[in-house]
């Protein structure tokens, strides 16, 4: 009898365990839906707007400088002692102007220390060329040796005479272009080098902005395409200008980079301080589409898809883009006019097939 009581209580205490894994079972089951009942109620709700025409435009954008349509930086072909400098920076000047010069004694005491050794120089190749004499046909590798020498020697000096002569004919600096003077080195009684830029000149009769764009964009820009300048000393102004020159020679900038100058010609330059290397960035429009289908690029879809809204239900539908610009795209096909796009796609829910179907995610 004692026996059979153990085994009932056994059996009670079991049934008891089983009902309480199948209360845990169910309480799981109801956390789960009634967490996902909550992420739903709380999803962001879908947003709507219509498909309409705007113009849009692709450009390429480049950082650059402002700079005049022409630009010398000016050196004497000598070296020789500064007697005077006519100009300061800031300076407006014509052109044919003199700037700047040397002093003429410095450069007369050269040539004539360069047509003393051109006499020196003239005498040792005529006495080698007397030794010669009567020679021509059985002249030793010796005499040869020792003539040539001294010939080049002597037309070696007469270069310099040359040099010196035309240093002293432009002892007086003058500037082949107009402009404003952006640089002045050098004082009176200064020696100069021939390799020291002394007066630096920049004709801002046209104004132009220097951009450089990267090679991987430079297929896209061409002479006469339209772009917008914006420069950081005027930030709340933009000046329109013209694509006119792209220099056929890439360069290297000091982050590693390669690009291509492209000049630009600023179509109105009224009110841009006359400063030389005023840096900004400049707006290349390379394609432009007047009046045409667009839609947001937020709307968009990772796969390149658009959300539409078709009565009471939204459908996935392919598009066809064109130009596109940071913020718009050209829409070639797939999409009519005033049509209801999703603006925010990422908030889209696609309809669950059956009440377990989260587990099969």
């Amino acid at each position: 009898m004692y026996n059979a009581c153990i085994l009932v209580k056994n059996f009670f205490r079991r049934l008891l365990r089983l009902k309480r894994r199948y209360f845990v079972a169910i309480f799981l089951v109801v956390a789960i839906f009634g967490f996902f009942a909550l992420r739903s109620s709380k999803s962001e709700p879908l947003q709507f707007a219509q498909v309409g025409r705007v113009d849009i435009q692709e450009t390429v954008g480049a950082s650059g400088a402002i700079t005049g349509r022409d630009s010398v930086s000016l050196k004497f072909l000598g070296s020789g002692r500064l007697s005077y400098i006519g100009v300061k920076v800031g300076d407006s000047v014509s052109r044919g102007v003199v700037v700047a010069g040397l002093d003429a004694r410095d450069l007369s005491f050269a040539l004539q220390q360069a047509e003393n050794s051109l006499r020196s120089a003239q005498a040792s190749a005529e006495k080698a060329l007397d030794d010669v004499k009567g020679h021509s046909g059985d002249e030793t590798f010796t005499q040869k040796e020792t003539r040539t020498k001294a010939e080049v020697v002597r037309d070696s000096a007469y270069d310099a005479v040359i040099r010196a002569r035309i240093a002293l004919s432009q002892a007086s600096m003058t500037t082949p272009v107009g402009g404003i003077v952006t640089q002045v080195n050098g004082l009176s009684g200064q020696f100069i080098s021939a390799a020291d830029i002394v007066v630096s000149v920049v004709d801002f009769s046209e104004v132009y902005f220097d951009a450089e764009v990267d090679e991987a964009d430079i297929a896209k820009v061409a002479v006469g395409q339209k772009a917008e300048v914006s420069l950081n000393s005027y930030p709340d102004r933009s000046f329109p200008g013209t694509v006119d020159k792209i220099v056929p020679q890439t360069t290297t900038t000091s982050s590693g980079s390669t690009v291509v100058d492209v000049r630009i010609k600023l179509d109105d330059s009224s009110g841009i301080s006359k400063v030389d290397g005023l840096n900004g960035q400049a707006e290349i429009v390379v394609k432009e589409s007047k009046n045409v289908l667009s839609i947001s690029r937020e709307w968009l879809r990772e796969d390149n898809k658009v959300l539409i809204q078709d009565g009471k239900v939204i459908k996935l539908v392919d598009v066809s883009l064109g130009v596109e610009s940071d913020a718009s795209l050209e829409v070639l096909g797939g999409l009519q006019e005033n049509q209801t796009v999703v603006t925010n796609p990422s908030a889209y829910r696609e309809p669950r097939k059956g009440a377990f179907s989260f587990f099969r995610r």
